[in-house]
């Protein structure tokens, strides 16, 4: 009887480590797609076009949403000449002094912002 325990145990400790080490596969799997994704928009021509500001977004992330334990993710929309609207997040500050409805140079890489000069207002 102890023995059939024993080999019982081990066959259930199998088929768990085969159910993990599969949900591990798929996981390094998924992560390597994303990182793929990643370097191919890395790899995107840079593009330099004029563009209007239409919208801005927040999102906040967190449990509790409270200010201190929040994330916020700046979200800019800009309007091409093709009527084409794309939303950018925006890490590098920007956010703070771009309004909607600024005219000027939109810059970006695949998907990936990488500027907007706006034109001076006389």
């Amino acid at each position: 009887m102890k023995t059939v325990d024993s080999v019982l145990g081990f066959v259930i400790l199998a088929e768990w480590l085969l159910a993990f080490g599969y949900l591990g596969f798929r996981f390094a799997r998924t992560l390597g797609r994303m990182r793929q994704g990643a370097v191919i928009n890395q790899n995107a021509a840079s593009q330099s076009y004029e563009a209007v500001v239409v919208g801005r977004r927040v999102d906040v992330t967190g449990a509790a949403k409270r200010q201190e334990e929040a994330t916020h993710f700046q979200y800019l929309t800009f309007e091409g000449p093709d009527q084409a609207r794309q939303e950018f997040l925006i890490k590098n500050g920007d956010h703070h002094w771009i309004r909607t409805g600024a005219r000027g140079l939109l810059s970006h890489q695949g998907l990936q912002y990488t500027g907007f000069v706006p034109h001076r207002q006389s």
